[in-house]
């Protein structure tokens, strides 16, 4: 489970400033969340009242696009553990690389071997 914003000093992870709350906002299937900064209330030039609020970005909590060329999910914001969870992935990915760096060494000395030997048989027979 991913740590998630709800932090009780509420400071915009975008621009450093207090924000009110946070916002879910739906386009078509996704879902992207913005920090709504409450700046208090303005009076329009027909006289109403209205409430005046800045958002922040703060994106989505999953990159499905952004993460398909790569072998881990990128996180938006709302991920507090977010660097943490890349860092596991690369050191896991590093870790396989180096397993499969491995095994393509064993493969190669197994052909070189071969190959040698075969070269032994084809310069003997040559005599």
């Amino acid at each position: 489970m991913s740590l998630i914003i709800m932090s009780s000093e509420k400071v915009c992870p975008r621009c450093g400033q207090p924000y009110s709350y946070i916002e879910k906002q739906r386009k078509g299937d996704r879902e992207y969340y913005v920090a709504v900064h409450y700046l208090g209330y303005e009076r329009t030039s027909n006289g109403k009242i209205k409430k005046k609020v800045r958002k922040c970005y703060l994106g989505s909590i999953n990159y499905e696009y952004v993460t398909r060329p790569h072998s881990f999910t990128l996180h938006g914001y709302l991920v507090l553990d977010r660097e943490l969870k890349y860092l596991e992935k690369i050191v896991q990915e590093i870790e396989e690389l180096r397993r499969n760096q491995e095994k393509m060494i064993e493969r190669l000395d197994k052909i070189v071997n071969l190959l040698e030997h075969s070269h032994k048989n084809f310069m003997e027979k040559r005599r």
